[in-house]
Protein backbone atom coordinates (compact mmCIF):
# COMPACT_ATOMS: atom_id res chain seq x y z
CA UNK A 1 0.00 0.00 0.00
CA UNK A 2 2.77 2.49 0.65
CA UNK A 3 4.21 1.92 -3.01
CA UNK A 4 0.50 3.40 -3.96
CA UNK A 5 0.49 6.03 -1.83
CA UNK A 6 3.73 7.23 -3.00
CA UNK A 7 3.02 6.85 -6.46
CA UNK A 8 -0.10 8.86 -5.92
CA UNK A 9 1.64 11.57 -4.40
CA UNK A 10 4.29 12.12 -7.17
CA UNK A 11 1.65 11.73 -9.84
CA UNK A 12 0.16 14.56 -8.27
CA UNK A 13 2.81 16.48 -8.17
CA UNK A 14 3.80 15.99 -11.79
CA UNK A 15 0.70 16.88 -12.59
CA UNK A 16 0.47 20.30 -10.39
CA UNK A 17 4.23 21.47 -11.90
CA UNK A 18 2.89 20.52 -15.69
CA UNK A 19 0.03 22.69 -15.48
CA UNK A 20 1.46 25.35 -13.03
CA UNK A 21 4.34 25.56 -15.75
CA UNK A 22 1.92 25.53 -18.56
CA UNK A 23 0.08 28.57 -17.02
CA UNK A 24 3.54 30.49 -16.13
CA UNK A 25 4.95 30.08 -19.58
CA UNK A 26 1.73 31.51 -21.54
CA UNK A 27 1.10 34.28 -18.60
CA UNK A 28 4.40 34.87 -16.88
CA UNK A 29 3.70 37.88 -15.11
CA UNK A 30 0.08 37.06 -13.79
CA UNK A 31 0.44 33.69 -12.07
CA UNK A 32 1.74 33.78 -8.16
CA UNK A 33 -1.51 36.24 -7.28
CA UNK A 34 -4.43 34.53 -9.09
CA UNK A 35 -3.46 30.53 -9.31
CA UNK A 36 -5.63 28.15 -6.75
CA UNK A 37 -6.11 24.74 -6.96
CA UNK A 38 -7.95 21.60 -5.14
CA UNK A 39 -7.01 17.77 -4.82
CA UNK A 40 -9.46 14.86 -4.14
CA UNK A 41 -8.42 11.20 -3.19
CA UNK A 42 -11.32 8.77 -3.23
CA UNK A 43 -9.93 4.87 -2.38
CA UNK A 44 -11.94 2.50 -2.99
CA UNK A 45 -11.94 -1.17 -2.50
CA UNK A 46 -9.96 -2.17 -5.96
CA UNK A 47 -8.56 1.46 -6.67
CA UNK A 48 -7.60 4.75 -5.85
CA UNK A 49 -8.68 7.76 -8.01
CA UNK A 50 -7.18 11.63 -7.74
CA UNK A 51 -8.83 14.41 -9.06
CA UNK A 52 -6.61 17.82 -9.53
CA UNK A 53 -7.62 21.27 -10.24
CA UNK A 54 -6.28 24.10 -11.18
CA UNK A 55 -7.61 27.75 -11.82
CA UNK A 56 -6.01 31.16 -13.66
CA UNK A 57 -7.88 33.94 -13.25
CA UNK A 58 -6.43 36.72 -15.98
CA UNK A 59 -8.86 39.52 -15.10
CA UNK A 60 -12.13 39.50 -14.67
CA UNK A 61 -12.69 37.70 -18.44
CA UNK A 62 -10.23 35.23 -18.95
CA UNK A 63 -9.54 32.06 -17.41
CA UNK A 64 -7.29 29.46 -17.85
CA UNK A 65 -8.01 25.88 -16.11
CA UNK A 66 -6.49 22.40 -15.58
CA UNK A 67 -7.87 19.46 -14.48
CA UNK A 68 -6.25 15.94 -14.29
CA UNK A 69 -7.90 12.51 -12.99
CA UNK A 70 -5.40 9.54 -12.67
CA UNK A 71 -6.90 6.12 -11.37
CA UNK A 72 -4.39 3.62 -9.66
CA UNK A 73 -5.35 -0.11 -9.68
CA UNK A 74 -4.08 -2.17 -6.29
CA UNK A 75 -3.52 -5.59 -8.08
CA UNK A 76 -1.44 -4.43 -11.03
CA UNK A 77 -0.14 -0.80 -9.86
CA UNK A 78 -0.60 0.65 -13.49
CA UNK A 79 -2.01 4.16 -13.42
CA UNK A 80 -4.74 5.45 -15.96
CA UNK A 81 -4.43 9.49 -16.61
CA UNK A 82 -6.63 11.86 -17.76
CA UNK A 83 -6.15 15.80 -18.54
CA UNK A 84 -8.17 18.67 -20.02
CA UNK A 85 -6.99 22.24 -19.80
CA UNK A 86 -9.98 24.74 -20.82
CA UNK A 87 -9.34 28.63 -22.01
CA UNK A 88 -12.66 30.46 -21.55
CA UNK A 89 -13.76 33.58 -21.44
CA UNK A 90 -16.82 35.59 -19.82
CA UNK A 91 -19.41 36.83 -22.21
CA UNK A 92 -22.12 37.94 -19.39
CA UNK A 93 -23.57 36.64 -15.99
CA UNK A 94 -21.43 33.24 -15.45
CA UNK A 95 -21.83 32.56 -19.21
CA UNK A 96 -18.60 31.78 -21.30
CA UNK A 97 -17.29 30.43 -24.54
CA UNK A 98 -14.44 28.40 -24.12
CA UNK A 99 -11.47 26.49 -26.11
CA UNK A 100 -10.55 22.96 -24.80
CA UNK A 101 -8.16 20.70 -25.25
CA UNK A 102 -7.94 16.87 -23.95
CA UNK A 103 -4.96 14.56 -23.12
CA UNK A 104 -5.94 10.46 -22.83
CA UNK A 105 -3.07 8.39 -22.77
CA UNK A 106 -2.15 6.57 -26.12
CA UNK A 107 -4.12 9.06 -28.02
CA UNK A 108 -3.60 12.78 -30.01
CA UNK A 109 -4.88 15.27 -28.11
CA UNK A 110 -8.53 16.57 -28.79
CA UNK A 111 -8.97 19.93 -29.26
CA UNK A 112 -13.39 20.85 -28.68
CA UNK A 113 -14.77 24.45 -28.81
CA UNK A 114 -18.07 25.16 -26.17
CA UNK A 115 -20.15 27.21 -23.70
CA UNK A 116 -20.17 27.28 -20.08
CA UNK A 117 -21.98 28.90 -17.35
CA UNK A 118 -21.61 28.89 -13.56
CA UNK A 119 -23.96 30.56 -10.96
CA UNK A 120 -23.79 30.78 -7.09
CA UNK A 121 -26.22 31.67 -4.58
CA UNK A 122 -25.47 31.31 -0.88
CA UNK A 123 -24.63 27.76 0.02
CA UNK A 124 -25.99 26.38 -3.69
CA UNK A 125 -23.71 26.57 -6.84
CA UNK A 126 -24.27 24.90 -10.13
CA UNK A 127 -21.50 24.45 -12.80
CA UNK A 128 -22.36 23.14 -16.12
CA UNK A 129 -20.22 23.26 -19.83
CA UNK A 130 -20.84 21.27 -23.53
CA UNK A 131 -18.30 21.21 -26.01
CA UNK A 132 -18.31 19.47 -29.39
CA UNK A 133 -14.68 18.52 -30.90
CA UNK A 134 -13.18 19.98 -34.16
CA UNK A 135 -11.23 17.15 -35.23
CA UNK A 136 -12.51 13.26 -36.45
CA UNK A 137 -16.00 12.09 -35.90
CA UNK A 138 -18.13 14.66 -33.92
CA UNK A 139 -19.52 13.99 -30.76
CA UNK A 140 -20.50 15.82 -28.11
CA UNK A 141 -19.92 15.92 -24.00
CA UNK A 142 -21.72 17.76 -21.60
CA UNK A 143 -20.87 17.83 -18.15
CA UNK A 144 -23.31 19.37 -14.95
CA UNK A 145 -22.14 19.45 -11.37
CA UNK A 146 -24.69 20.69 -8.55
CA UNK A 147 -23.28 21.41 -5.55
CA UNK A 148 -24.81 22.22 -1.84
CA UNK A 149 -22.97 23.49 1.51
CA UNK A 150 -25.13 23.99 3.85
CA UNK A 151 -23.84 25.52 7.19
CA UNK A 152 -24.10 22.75 10.54
CA UNK A 153 -22.46 25.44 12.98
CA UNK A 154 -19.31 27.35 13.31
CA UNK A 155 -16.57 24.48 12.23
CA UNK A 156 -18.67 22.21 10.10
CA UNK A 157 -20.48 22.84 6.65
CA UNK A 158 -22.17 19.77 5.22
CA UNK A 159 -21.79 18.77 1.60
CA UNK A 160 -23.74 17.12 -1.27
CA UNK A 161 -22.14 17.01 -4.41
CA UNK A 162 -23.60 15.50 -8.04
CA UNK A 163 -21.70 15.44 -11.19
CA UNK A 164 -22.76 13.96 -14.31
CA UNK A 165 -20.45 13.73 -17.52
CA UNK A 166 -21.87 12.47 -20.55
CA UNK A 167 -20.10 12.20 -24.35
CA UNK A 168 -22.68 11.60 -27.43
CA UNK A 169 -22.23 11.10 -31.41
CA UNK A 170 -24.39 10.31 -33.98
CA UNK A 171 -25.68 6.55 -32.31
CA UNK A 172 -26.09 7.66 -28.90
CA UNK A 173 -24.28 7.77 -25.92
CA UNK A 174 -20.70 7.10 -26.06
CA UNK A 175 -19.52 6.84 -22.31
CA UNK A 176 -20.80 8.49 -19.29
CA UNK A 177 -19.83 9.03 -15.75
CA UNK A 178 -21.59 9.92 -12.62
CA UNK A 179 -19.85 10.96 -9.33
CA UNK A 180 -21.75 11.51 -5.98
CA UNK A 181 -20.08 12.77 -2.74
CA UNK A 182 -21.77 13.56 0.83
CA UNK A 183 -19.80 14.28 3.98
CA UNK A 184 -18.61 17.63 5.62
CA UNK A 185 -16.40 20.60 5.08
CA UNK A 186 -14.15 22.37 7.51
CA UNK A 187 -12.20 25.24 6.48
CA UNK A 188 -10.29 24.29 3.23
CA UNK A 189 -10.99 20.36 4.07
CA UNK A 190 -13.57 18.49 3.17
CA UNK A 191 -14.28 14.46 3.51
CA UNK A 192 -17.14 12.02 3.37
CA UNK A 193 -17.95 9.30 1.24
CA UNK A 194 -18.23 8.84 -2.78
CA UNK A 195 -19.76 7.03 -4.72
CA UNK A 196 -18.42 6.85 -8.78
CA UNK A 197 -20.36 5.00 -11.83
CA UNK A 198 -19.14 4.72 -15.07
CA UNK A 199 -21.21 3.79 -18.26
CA UNK A 200 -19.27 2.61 -21.81
CA UNK A 201 -21.21 1.59 -24.95
CA UNK A 202 -19.51 -1.55 -26.06
CA UNK A 203 -20.75 -2.51 -29.20
CA UNK A 204 -24.26 -1.32 -28.52
CA UNK A 205 -24.49 -2.80 -25.28
CA UNK A 206 -23.96 -0.22 -22.20
CA UNK A 207 -21.70 -2.04 -19.83
CA UNK A 208 -21.30 -0.06 -16.06
CA UNK A 209 -18.82 0.01 -13.83
CA UNK A 210 -19.35 0.87 -9.59
CA UNK A 211 -16.59 2.32 -7.05
CA UNK A 212 -17.67 3.13 -3.37
CA UNK A 213 -15.35 5.05 -0.86
CA UNK A 214 -13.96 7.46 0.91
CA UNK A 215 -12.81 10.63 0.06
CA UNK A 216 -10.50 13.67 1.39
CA UNK A 217 -9.75 16.89 -0.45
CA UNK A 218 -8.25 20.14 0.22
CA UNK A 219 -8.08 23.56 -1.63
CA UNK A 220 -4.92 25.44 -1.69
Amino acid sequence: MKHITNKIKNSVKKGIAGLALAGSLAFPSQTSAQMNGALEVLSGEKTTLTDTKLSLDLGKKVNVFGRNITSFDYESGKKNPFSLVDVSYNLSNGLGGVFETQFVKGMAPDPRLGLQFFKKKDDLSFYSIGTININGEPNFEGVAKLRYTPRINDKFNGLFQLENLANFNGEGLNFAVQRARVGLVRGNYEFGVGANITEVNSKGKIKNDYMLGGFLGFKF
